[in-house]
């Protein structure tokens, strides 16, 4: 993949964890889990602006982005743990829980909606040879998150993977 643009939900995680005195150690954590939550929702919003721009590549993107989750599975879930955990912390009973679940769930959605529109803006004809070279972006190790963000990754899990 030549470009993909970075896309930043650091806004979304970062304000829940803003909201957390004392959460974590360091003041990089929610920016760095951010970027590794906001990885599946770059890489949906890319997957639905091809699919839409070059719907004959369609089936193979969503097999390619289905082995790439499979591939990030343990990962993703720990993602979606974590920030579960920061929902939680953040809320003080259930019924809050449920609305700042409902809150931020909602702002990640816009965000990759956004991103959406953004890829869509590209010239058409950068967008349809970034869209052919996305399936195997996705196959290969350089889509792996801790080859694309070691340095977040690191902060975030430290040498192990979850």
């Amino acid at each position: 993949m030549s470009r993909f643009f970075p896309v930043s939900l650091t806004g979304v995680a970062a304000g829940l964890c803003c909201s957390l005195a004392g959460a974590q150690a360091t003041g990089d954590y929610p920016a760095n889990l951010a970027t590794l939550y906001n990885e599946r929702h770059r890489l949906v919003a890319f997957k639905d602006a091809c699919s839409r721009v070059l719907p004959q590549v369609r089936r193979d993107t969503q097999k390619a982005y289905e082995e790439w989750v499979d591939r990030h599975e343990d990962v993703l879930e720990n993602l979606e743990d974590r920030f579960l955990l920061m929902i939680k912390q953040a809320s003080r009973d259930e019924k809050e829980y449920t609305r700042n679940y409902g809150k931020y769930q909602g702002a990640v959605m816009q965000e990759r909606q956004a991103q959406k529109e953004a890829f869509l803006k590209l010239p058409k004809e950068e967008l349809i040879k970034e869209c052919k070279e996305f399936p195997a972006y996705l196959r290969s190790p350089r889509s792996d998150m801790y080859n694309m963000y070691p340095e977040e990754f690191n902060a975030v899990y430290g040498k192990k993977k979850p």
